[in-house]
């Protein structure tokens, strides 16, 4: 019996007992989680250099920036303090080489937006690509260079820049442009000395020749550009050997023509083109070499074009002279020259060009004008003429230098009152012309 007890002590005294195991709480430091990392707090981490917000204010976060938080450096105790870019003094703008590898990199203080490009955040489109063509939104805009330190450092060197810009010259011009041209063209005439009711036919030769000289195109203002340009001219006309009316046409009505005129042309805005002209021309008789008449003319012109496609045009032009004339010797056929005393022409013109061809070697031009001329002195004065001109014109440009043209014209003259009793026959008639031209150009 006393063996019993003293076992049953034994077993109590070393066995722990059984509801320990569900009293004490368990040590999970042991166990491993499925569940993987879990960032309860966002990690917000150092922004070096300017902030977003400081850049452009108000600005609205999109692609990868939406939804961030931009937090300075500074501001972050627990992390270290981060690397800042190296500040010189040395360096007073952004510099980038002539063969410039992306990512871009800048350094040194930030050039100031105010100056340079107002409006603009950021590296210009000709910074990231200075040889990059400009597409889309940005193909009709004023692309603004930032000015060099050098430019930067003086304020009226930039207004002196800007200045030159407005009243100087493109330097990619030459100073001086010449261009020269010779022309033959040889007509047939069913009116050939322009008499009511008459039909006397005749062929005509007319050879020309010139030359043309400007200076390089100056700017006034943004939209206005002015090129001065000086042309001479000289036309010999010689008439079918044949006579009509008891005279020879070859004897009568040849002449030599020659014109030297200083202009000054101006291109406007809205395509618009303004051209002012003075000029001296001297009429002769080519039989006998006389003097038949000269004068001075200032002129004011102006026109504009329409594009009504890709291949087609219409022009009008509209024009003024004033022709300040001494007649020694009447031309035999009326209102070919404005020959007498001083005398207002006013005419205006409208032209159709249609380019045809794969190149756009071949035109096509039907014209209408009208000109109206006032005698003022002498045995004319009072006398009005009006003249109607319609005509079409094919012309093909074989070579950058050689063109052959085609043309069909009609002409309708009428005389006021005065210019009938002055001129009879002659104050009124048509005419048809038809004939070809060779012309040959070269620009230097």
């Amino acid at each position: 019996m006393i063996r019993y007890i003293c076992m049953i002590i034994f077993v109590c005294w070393f066995t722990p007992a059984r509801g320990e195991e569900f009293s004490k709480p368990r040590d999970f430091s042991e166990f491993e989680s499925n569940l993987g990392e879990q960032k309860l707090v966002e990690v917000v981490k150092p922004w070096i250099g300017v902030t977003p917000q400081e850049l452009a204010p108000g600005s609205i976060p999109l692609g990868s920036l939406k939804n961030r938080t931009f937090v300075p450096a500074e501001v972050i105790d627990s992390e270290p303090e981060p690397l800042m870019p190296v500040e010189t003094k040395e360096e007073e703008g952004v510099e980038l080489p002539e063969e410039q590898n992306f990512p871009l990199e800048f350094s040194g203080e930030p050039l100031p937006v105010e100056e340079s490009a107002p409006g603009w955040v950021g590296p210009l489109p000709l910074e990231l690509a200075p040889e990059a063509v400009a597409l889309g939104s940005l193909a009709n805009r004023r692309m603004v260079s930032r000015p060099t330190p050098n430019m930067q450092s003086s304020k009226k060197g930039r207004a002196a820049q800007e200045q030159g810009q407005v009243d100087g010259s493109s330097d990619d011009q030459p100073p001086l442009s010449m261009s020269v041209f010779a022309s033959t063209r040889a007509y047939y005439t069913q009116n050939v000395l322009r008499l009511d009711g008459r039909k006397d036919t005749a062929g005509v030769w007319e050879n020309m020749t010139g030359a043309s000289l400007g200076t390089r195109s100056f700017k006034i203002g943004p939209y206005i550009t002015m090129v001065p340009r000086l042309d001479l001219m000289m036309q010999v006309a010689s008439y079918q050997d044949k006579d009509v009316r008891g005279a020879n046409l070859k004897d009568l009505l040849g002449y030599r023509f020659g014109l030297v005129k200083a202009g000054l042309g101006m291109e406007l805005p809205k395509d618009i083109s303004l051209s002012l002209g003075y000029e001296y021309n001297l009429v002769s008789s080519l039989d006998t070499g006389d003097k038949m008449s000269d004068g001075f003319t200032p002129s004011l012109s102006l026109g504009t074009m329409w594009a009504l496609g890709e291949t087609t045009l219409l022009m009008l032009d509209g024009m003024a002279r004033y022709s300040m004339t001494d007649r020694v010797l009447p031309y035999p056929i009326p209102g070919q020259f404005a020959d007498d005393g001083d005398n207002l022409q006013l005419g205006l013109s409208l032209m159709l060009i249609k380019v045809l061809g794969d190149d756009g070697q071949f035109m096509l031009m039907p014209s209408l004008s009208f000109t109206r001329s006032e005698y003022l002195k002498n045995d004319n004065d009072g006398r009005v003429d009006w003249l109607t001109t319609l005509g079409v014109n094919g012309t093909w440009q074989a070579t950058d230098w050689l063109s052959l043209d085609l043309g069909l014209s009609c002409s309708i003259l009428r005389m006021n009152d005065k210019g009938k009793v002055l001129q009879g026959d002659s104050s009124k008639y048509h005419s048809f012309d038809l004939g070809g031209s060779l012309m040959a150009s070269h620009a230097f």
